[in-house]
């Protein structure tokens, strides 16, 4: 029976696999780094929901900021136009958000919110007596700037 095995057949005609021990174990230990490797990556996606959470929060906070600039910008420049034309003159603002002001002296301050811009005036003292709403009326009162919700 020369090549062929002790039941007759032909090596490459044979239809068994052997396993031998090593191999097996290579087997286990692709699952094992496949297991890591799905670990990490879900630890990764873990942190990186975190990370876009905290960026989102601190995203609604600058806007909120840059809202409360612009409302204080808006009415400095307001105020400073009704100071300059004198007494009688009024002007009117709206804004699309709520804003609560508090005015001192020369000083106003504008909280959107939570979060506060503060100007100042440079020639006629200001009035607002804590005023919060969407819409001010801007009016020179004998000299003075009245701030008031319509």
């Amino acid at each position: 029976m020369g090549g062929c095995n002790r039941h007759g057949v032909p090596p490459h005609k044979a239809d068994v696999h052997v396993v031998s021990p090593g191999q097996s174990g290579r087997r286990g230990q692709a699952t094992i780094e496949y297991l890591l490797i799905v670990a990490i990556g879900i630890v990764l996606i873990g942190f990186s929901l975190g990370a876009l959470s905290l960026i989102k929060e601190m995203e609604g906070e600058l806007t909120s900021l840059q809202m409360a600039k612009l409302t204080a910008g808006s009415l400095k420049g307001a105020s400073d136009e009704v100071c300059a034309l004198g007494n009688g003159n009024s002007r009117s603002l709206e804004f699309s958000w709520e804003v609560s002001l508090e005015c001192s002296n020369d000083v106003i301050g504008a909280s959107v919110s939570g979060e506060r811009a503060v100007v100042s005036l440079g020639h006629c003292d200001v009035y607002c007596s804590g005023a919060t709403g969407t819409e001010f009326l801007i009016e020179n009162d004998g000299g003075s700037v009245r701030i008031s919700p319509v």
